[in-house]
């Protein structure tokens, strides 16, 4: 009987000792990886700061200021990278019949931004309708403004279409579109 207690004992000793130093392990090893994570994560937010501020247009915003001007005049200046440069190219080629307007550029204006929007237009998008060069189209567009209905943006006054990205997203023109930040004009705001 005693023997049994004994061997009961030293079971339930050893159990709760390999328990208890396995806790210890696992707590150690997970504060140093939690540690390293950090640290690693910390140094690739240094990192992409940085490459940000070296390389700003690559990350959304459109830099050109003759860009700027000759397409924002009109519509909110879209980021390069949301058609294929070719897109932009056939686009280019059409200014005199731009969605039923009448856009046509000066050639030194229109070779400059040609050379814009080859070199800074997304190398593969094939999200795009064949049949449509709007950037409204697209597939990433939808998916963004499915939860929005058409009402609040083609029929309000304030906002008319859905090539005013910077009436309802304020920091549209640095390349951000952060859908907490969005406001539509002339629509009350849910928090969700």
């Amino acid at each position: 009987m005693l023997n049994k207690r004994f061997i009961v004992g030293g079971l339930l000793f050893v159990t709760l000792l390999g328990g208890g130093v396995m806790l210890g392990v696992k707590t150690v090893l997970s504060d140093d990886f939690r540690r390293g994570y950090q640290e690693h994560a910390h140094e690739k937010y240094e990192q992409d700061k940085e490459h940000k501020k070296n390389h700003p247009d690559r990350h959304g915003a459109a830099l050109n200021p003759t860009y700027v001007k000759a397409c924002g005049s009109c519509h909110f200046a879209f980021q390069p990278r949301w058609l294929t440069g070719a897109t932009w190219q056939h686009m280019l080629d059409g200014l005199e019949n731009h969605f039923d307007e009448n856009a046509q550029l000066d050639p030194a204006t229109t070779q400059q931004l040609r050379d814009y929007l080859s070199q800074h237009g997304a190398k593969g998008n094939r999200s795009l309708d064949p049949a449509s060069m709007r950037i409204t189209d697209t597939r990433f567009f939808r998916h963004a403004h499915d939860e929005i209905p058409a009402k609040l943006v083609k029929d309000n006054p304030k906002v008319g279409s859905w090539s005013r990205c910077d009436l309802c997203h304020s920091d549209a023109q640095q390349g951000k579109f952060d859908e907490d930040r969005a406001r539509i004009p002339g629509a009350e705001h849910r928090d969700d």
